[in-house]
């Protein structure tokens, strides 16, 4: 016969067994990724939905930046801006638009690449010295940064030839724009 305890312990043990199986880890692949522009430097930065990846190869000092997108395993395609001497492509949204930055001559400009038409982003206010773009949303809505010759990076989002975020529109109406991760934040006072 079977105690009161046993049972109880049974049970105990059975809740534990169907909890893990319930909260098993998922499993994860990796795959190496080696651009053949450089095989000894490859940065991924940015994925969309269907799985497109931007990024570059190229250490910027020993073989020069090259973008490109890349569906896997191993299909990249090159995306530079044209006459540029290095290209990073950062962000992709869901259509394939990306952003990112290019260097021609020592000075860095922001870029898009929307509908496969090159537009340079370049904030030239406030004593901007830079200007590197690092995500695009899928309203083709740009976030990055400019920056100062004191080396102060501050906050901005383009889109379609119009500047806003903090140090230029001081907040416009609100509207708080952040960039990280590839990808472009807004918050409201609404939270949305």
């Amino acid at each position: 016969m079977v105690s009161r305890f046993q049972r109880a312990w049974l049970g105990v043990i059975l809740c534990l067994a169907m909890v893990s199986v319930v909260w098993a880890a998922p499993t994860y692949n990796f795959t190496t990724v080696i651009s053949p522009g450089d095989p000894a430097f490859t940065q991924l930065l940015g994925i969309n939905n269907s799985g497109t990846i931007a990024g570059y190869s190229g250490d910027g000092t020993m073989v020069p930046n090259k973008g490109f997108t890349l569906v896997l395993p191993s299909s990249f395609t090159a995306e530079n801006f044209p006459g540029s001497d290095q290209t990073q492509v950062i962000g992709i949204n869901a259509a394939g638009d990306t952003a990112g930055f290019y260097i021609t001559g020592g000075v860095t400009h922001g870029f898009t690449n929307i509908g496969g038409t090159f537009a340079t982003v370049d904030f030239t206010m406030f004593g901007s010295v830079l200007t590197q773009l690092l995500g695009i949303n899928n309203n083709n809505e740009a976030a990055g940064y400019w920056q100062n010759a004191g080396g102060t990076q501050f906050p901005i989002t383009w889109k379609g030839g119009t500047f806003t975020g903090e140090h230029y529109s001081m907040f416009n109406e609100g509207v708080h724009v952040f960039a990280g991760m590839g990808r472009a934040f807004r918050r409201t006072p609404w939270g949305c």
